[in-house]
């Protein structure tokens, strides 16, 4: 009796032992954790960069105070001076922009190009009286004209705003210009009255022109400018600007001329592809 109920036992413990080992194997194993991977978002702060041409109409506004060029003759008095005056000229050059993308709003411009200036001065002297038919005095009037032109090299860098991530932005910063060329011609012309002449018969002296002498090494100003951003193709856009220029010195040594300038113009500005890898797809 005892035997039978030992081996019941036994039978019973190995059972139970088989039983624990079978569920112990067949239970699934524990998962690692899976790394997570930080995708980089929308939103984050950067640049881009875009290559364009940019070209424009310029209105050339000239504050002026002088009689002539440095080593040009002229019978002007001294007291008769150059003044102000308006003219229209141009620009074109080079573009390249660092754009902020995202929450980034601070990038920078850069224009490299030609740039010419243009000014048209007159000025108004009495150099004597005249007896008209009639026993009529009149005063005789003559008329100083300048006309100058100069062509430059133009360097223009920017800091450069986008407020909000909107497709507006502001630029501001330096201007430097080294002139290249010139050109002017000036003359001295009877206004009044109109029947007067000169000794010679004509009613025009002085009359001359050429290169001008004393060009400037370098001209420097300030400049503040509104543009648009408008999307034409993934990476293509045009952007028309709205320029002002604040200029400091002179295009002509020793003369008290000094230009500013409004410039309304239009950039193509052009994005490079740029390679982009998958973050979850090592290279």
């Amino acid at each position: 009796m005892q035997s039978a109920i030992n081996r019941v036992l036994t039978v019973l413990i190995l059972s139970t032992g088989m039983t624990l080992q079978v569920s112990a194997q067949g239970s699934a194993p524990e998962k690692e954790p899976v790394p997570e991977v930080e995708v980089e978002s929308a939103g984050r702060a950067g640049h881009t960069l875009e290559i364009g041409i940019a070209a424009s109409g310029d209105l050339i506004m000239n504050s002026a105070s002088f009689t002539t060029f440095p080593g040009m003759v002229s019978c002007q008095g001294d007291s008769v001076l150059f003044d102000g005056s308006a003219d229209l000229a141009y620009s074109v050059g080079a573009r390249l922009a660092l754009m902020p993308v995202g929450s980034n709003s601070i990038g920078g411009d850069l224009t490299l190009g030609i740039r010419a200036q243009r000014a048209s001065f007159e000025a108004d002297e009495r150099i004597g009286q005249t007896l008209l038919p009639g026993d009529q005095v009149v005063p005789v009037i003559t008329r100083y004209s300048l006309e100058a032109s100069v062509l430059s090299l133009a360097l223009d860098p920017r800091l450069l705003f986008r407020p909000g991530g909107s497709d507006l932005l502001l630029t501001a910063g330096p201007s430097l210009e080294f002139p290249l060329s010139s050109d002017m011609e000036q003359r001295e012309s009877l206004v009044e009255p109109s029947e007067s002449q000169f000794a010679d018969g004509r009613r025009e002296r002085n009359v001359n022109g050429g290169s001008i002498e004393s060009l400037a090494s370098v001209m420097f100003g300030i400049g503040l400018g509104i543009s648009y951003d408008i999307p034409v193709a993934d990476a293509l856009s045009i952007r028309p600007f709205l320029d002002g220029y604040l200029g400091f010195s002179s295009p002509v040594t020793d003369t008290d001329w000094t230009p500013h300038a409004i410039r309304l113009g239009l950039a193509v500005m052009f994005r490079p592809a740029t390679e982009q890898s998958n973050p979850l797809t090592p290279n």
